[in-house]
């Protein structure tokens, strides 16, 4: 049976103009968020340092972030694959938007507190003090994180990569994409060759996590626990950025060990605990590495059935 006209036309048009098409519709929406920002508040940048995060612009700034590439991806989308938005793994309303979110965020959680745990117990870190300001925390640092989440899912786990594994396959997709993610947080304040790795390593699992569950929400919910526990509860940095206030007030030892200085994502403990969870992830998978487009493009309908040491056929859970 011949393929729908739709997957015709995608065929033709090849991986690298798909690309091309959402980069070029990306870098306007880009430019066009920043003249909002210009236009709005005289700014078109972020302040240089680690807490530039931390100020009230930094939310207009990711605000229009999130805009630009939610209007890239709609364009690509339409245009380039005739499919909607929901079909990145956003769709299945609020309920279950909320349900996938809470998945990623309880992963993220775990994973920092039990680092952090591995950290007090070996003399590492050291809790000094602590401050409860619900103001900073609810109008600065949670949706400062919850912007970052949404903005960078959407830009490395959304169109761009789902695009890739349609063409080249889960494993080289997640690789290729985390390695670019990893790279683009180099510059960050304090961020070192192993915080880097370290990134890169956290977008290996966001990967298997979009290609497991197909819902790109479970990434946006991991991205944001992740930056909110170590920002606003344990008292570090979050890829070189502090959001403002913390509960806790940690002296952090300035060693690699503890992940000086690119934070408590890089500590030893805490990437020892993100490879388990890798571990976790990939074991219960469902999805086999010669899987391309049938484990994404979640409106495409479920993967097809996998078989099973005992030689039956079970269809993956989305």
């Amino acid at each position: 049976m011949p393929p729908p006209p739709s997957d015709l036309s995608r065929r033709r048009a090849g991986l690298g103009p798909r690309l091309a098409g959402f980069v070029a519709a990306f870098l306007a929406a880009t430019l066009a968020a920043r003249g909002v920002r210009l236009l709005l508040t005289g700014r078109a940048r972020l302040a240089p340092g680690p807490a530039a995060s931390a100020e009230p612009y930094f939310l207009l700034y990711r605000l229009t972030g999130v805009a630009a590439v939610l209007l890239a991806s709609w364009l690509a989308l339409r245009f380039l694959e005739s499919r909607r938005l929901a079909d990145l793994g956003l769709g299945g309303g609020v309920r279950k938007a909320a349900y996938d979110g809470a998945r990623g965020a309880t992963l993220a959680s775990g994973i920092f507190v039990a680092g952090f745990a591995a950290l007090l117990v070996t003399g590492h870190a050291r809790i000094v003090g602590t401050t409860l300001d619900w103001r900073a925390l609810a109008l600065q640092a949670a949706p400062a994180t919850l912007l970052v989440g949404l903005y960078e899912e959407l830009l490395f786990r959304g169109y761009l990569f789902q695009a890739i594994v349609e063409r080249l396959r889960p494993w080289p997709a997640i690789l290729l994409v985390s390695g670019v993610f990893g790279a683009i947080h180099y510059p960050n304040p304090g961020v070192t060759a192993l915080g880097a790795a370290a990134t890169a390593l956290y977008g290996v699992l966001l990967g298997a996590l979009l290609v497991r569950t197909r819902s790109l929400w479970t990434c946006i919910g991991f991205h944001f626990a992740g930056n909110l526990v170590q920002a606003a509860l344990l008292g570090s940095r979050a890829s070189g950025m502090s959001f403002g206030a913390s509960i806790l007030s940690v002296d952090y030892r300035p060693t690699l060990f503890a992940g000086a200085p690119s934070g408590l994502e890089a500590a030893a403990p805490t990437l020892l605990v993100a490879l388990l969870a890798l571990a976790w992830v990939l074991r219960c998978g469902a999805w086999s590495a010669r899987d391309g487009a049938r484990v994404l493009w979640s409106g495409a309908g479920p993967p097809p059935p996998t078989a099973t040491r005992s030689g039956t056929r079970s269809t993956p859970p989305s």
